[in-house]
């Protein structure tokens, strides 16, 4: 099987820059030293009081996920708003789409290359994890659930990149409307539903709107595992179990897929060497 030629590339010139082993190390150094702060802190709690308590472990574990998630959002606009209008700007664009590839080859392979790197992250994470699962409260097999959610929330935050970076001729400019973009995705839906609740006599009837944020969907994830209180205790059950019977759960998950896949065919849209008036509308951006 053939490897996306965009990829190929990508992949080789990031080898060679030898940036990401030092990020990889100050991440991994950075969740290492929150835990191991956790940790110290519980023991010293049990030391005084002689009992251990497993929901201190819990929400170490749950700490922990939630810097991942937000590195994750924070990381892949920077990673792919250059995607496309860095080719532009290097005036390479143009060739590449003299070769064979098709522009659906060119935007995937661009995203694969920046879900290598978060997925390399992730990876390089589980040790921190593991050590808090030793202590027990968390198992194994509850990790796949929270991994998918965040990669969900890569794909959905690497295709805005690249449709923006589609969109306009400038990196700094895709960059901040990619930002900007997310942030409204991610917060905007609690935003509207709490401004609905307030104004509207059936506030449930607009529960759906959170869905779509992908925050209400790790939310969920994390929550089946350790238990206890949701942060959003409007959605989803209540407490311990398997996210996976919720149908809210199921219909976010869905609603990213098809955000990732919205994005990604404009952006194959916008590139696209017959489409002249695409051109002309994001000049000025």
């Amino acid at each position: 099987m053939m490897m996306n030629p965009i990829y190929e590339r990508e992949r080789r010139a990031s080898a060679r820059k030898g940036k990401l082993p030092v990020f990889f190390a100050v991440f991994n150094g950075f969740l290492a030293a929150v835990a191991m702060f956790a940790v110290i802190v519980t023991f010293r709690q049990m030391d005084k009081t002689g009992q251990i308590s497993y929901g201190s472990f819990l929400q170490v574990f749950r700490s922990l996920g939630w810097i991942l998630f937000a590195f994750v959002a924070a990381v892949m606009p920077a990673l792919t708003a250059g995607s496309i209008s860095g080719e532009r700007e290097r005036r390479t664009l143009d060739l590449i789409l003299t070769t064979r590839m098709t522009t659906a080859d060119i935007v995937l392979g661009k995203l694969m290359s920046a879900m290598s790197v978060i997925l390399v992250m992730l990876l390089s994470s589980l040790p921190v994890f593991m050590t808090v699962l030793l202590y027990g409260g968390v198992r194994i097999r509850d990790l796949p659930v929270p991994a998918v959610c965040i990669l969900l929330t890569a794909l959905v935050s690497g295709s805005m990149g690249i449709f923006f970076s589609a969109l306009c001729r400038r990196t700094a400019t895709a960059a901040a409307v990619a930002y900007g973009a997310e942030i409204a995705l991610f917060l905007g839906p609690f935003a509207l539903y709490y401004l609905m609740q307030g104004i509207a006599s059936a506030p449930e009837a607009f529960r759906w709107l959170l869905m779509s944020s992908p925050v209400t969907v790790f939310s969920a994830a994390i929550s089946g595992i350790t238990g206890g209180s949701m942060q959003f205790p409007e959605l989803f059950a209540r407490g311990r179990g398997s996210v996976l019977r919720s149908p809210m759960f199921l219909a976010g998950c869905f609603f990213q897929l098809l955000l990732c896949a919205v994005f990604l065919t404009t952006a194959a849209v916008l590139i696209s060497p017959g489409r002249k008036t695409g051109e002309r509308s994001v000049r000025k951006l």
